[in-house]
């Protein structure tokens, strides 16, 4: 059974896959300010005026970094999401609205405080670990 634990964060996110027993973890950077701007001519009302204007069209940041991450959490059974901020919270919103079946296998939304890559790694594996199944993390 594939389960997936999610740090995620504004400019990065940590993905550890847990499956038959392997470890997989994966960082996935904000790479959205990389690309390109998009102009456009676009019309609009002032003042009972139509004024012709170039406006720059681009992707908000945030569902970008998102759908970076999404890539990482098909196929699995069971997600845990966690960040230190907010992010945890409106990805899961996001996910609601966008993937509906990746968003059945989340067990959990938490907020948790900063902490180091590894540290974060061994929260999943003691929260996914065999002998507790419930969900609950074994030594947190």
């Amino acid at each position: 059974m594939k389960k997936i634990g999610l740090w995620i964060q504004n400019k990065k996110a940590i993905v550890v896959i847990i499956k038959n027993a392997k470890i997989n973890i994966h960082q996935v950077n904000d790479k959205s300010r990389e690309l390109p701007k998009i102009t456009h001519p676009f019309v609009f009302r002032n003042s009972h005026k139509i004024i012709p204007q170039n406006i720059n069209i681009c992707l908000q940041p945030r569902v970008v970094h998102f759908a970076h991450i999404i890539n990482y959490l098909s196929g699995a059974k069971r997600i845990l999401i966690v960040g230190p901020d907010d992010t945890s919270e409106f990805f899961y919103k996001h996910l609601r609205k966008t993937n509906k079946s990746i968003c059945d296998s989340v067990c959990n939304v938490k907020h948790m405080d900063h902490m180091p890559d590894p540290k974060i790694a061994n929260y999943f594996i003691n929260f996914f670990s065999i002998k507790n199944e419930k969900g609950e993390p074994s030594s947190y």
